[in-house]
């Protein structure tokens, strides 16, 4: 597809629903990726702690179960951990990025810290789902690199970083206190953590001369953020989606003044409706 103007976005391998693949698929996962130009830099995304074995499963099923079940569970269909089982498969390292990270034993954080693979932490999404909480402080401290996601629309309406960021900076403090994550390591979790996370900390998660003119402009004399203070604790603790004034990606101006530019809001208001029915349809008769 012609990328136009983001010759910087890259693609991955990505299994939303692990229990949509068999074990088999899952490994080519690993591996298969070499072969698709640009998704060795992130090629492996997989949720921690929803992954077992089609080992057992009746009928032979081409299927592995989600697991938001228990860890013992994991163990008793497969024999192993949940990281030992993506470890197993190699699907742990510095070009991984586990989303979530909730359900890990104290083995699973050390294996985690010693393959430099990357957490990402969704917590409106578990919050939603009531999936629980990842242990983010004892994450960092443990030194795994933790950044910032939203997972994706149906169990996370909003998908906006300032939500993410938010939360992140905040639901923490009940076990650690009030500064267990401040807001510019959020706001770096956000930024150049998720960058160098993606092996793209050369190109983007920083205003710096030679990377792509990726930028958003965030009105910070707005009610909401006012009177004044730090601007990383107006951003993540008071800032939303309504702050952004301007967007610029590689350098083109894609959102001015708050309004999209060449674009047909109408039109792309009618493509998302038919988007939406297309997919019900499909929905519907799955069920």
């Amino acid at each position: 597809a012609d990328l136009g103007f983001f010759e910087h976005a890259r693609g991955a391998i990505h299994q939303h629903q692990p229990r949509a693949l068999s074990e088999q698929r899952l490994c080519h996962v690993a591996g298969a990726t070499s072969e698709i130009q640009h998704a060795e830099l992130f090629r492996k995304q997989v949720q921690a702690g929803a992954l077992a074995t089609a080992a057992g499963l009746e009928g032979g099923r081409d299927l592995v179960p989600l697991v938001g079940q228990p860890v013992e569970e994991v163990r008793a269909l497969s024999g192993l951990g949940n990281i030992e089982f993506l470890d197993s498969h190699g699907l742990v390292g510095d070009d991984v990025i586990l989303a979530h990270g909730i359900h890990l034993e104290k083995a699973d954080v050390r294996r985690l810290a010693e393959t430099r693979t990357t957490i990402c932490h969704c917590p409106g999404a578990n919050l939603k789902l009531g999936s629980g909480i990842a242990d983010v402080p004892g994450l960092i401290q443990s030194g795994i690199a933790v950044v910032l996601g939203a997972d994706g629309p149906p169990c996370n309406n909003r998908l906006s970083i300032f939500h993410e960021m938010s939360l992140a900076a905040t639901i923490h403090s009940l076990r650690y206190g009030p500064t267990a994550l401040g807001p510019w390591a959020v706001l770096g979790m956000a930024t150049r953590d998720a960058a160098a996370a993606l092996h793209m900390g050369d190109e983007v998660g920083t205003l710096e001369n030679g990377k792509a003119g990726d930028v958003i402009v965030v009105e910070l004399d707005g009610w909401s953020a006012l009177p004044g203070g730090d601007p990383a604790s107006r951003i993540v603790f008071g800032g939303g989606p309504h702050m952004v004034r301007h967007v610029v990606v590689a350098g083109r101006p894609l959102v001015v003044d708050g309004k999209l530019v060449d674009v047909d809001a109408k039109a792309l208001r009618h493509r998302i409706d038919e988007a939406w029915k297309a997919t019900r349809r499909r929905m519907e008769e799955v069920q």
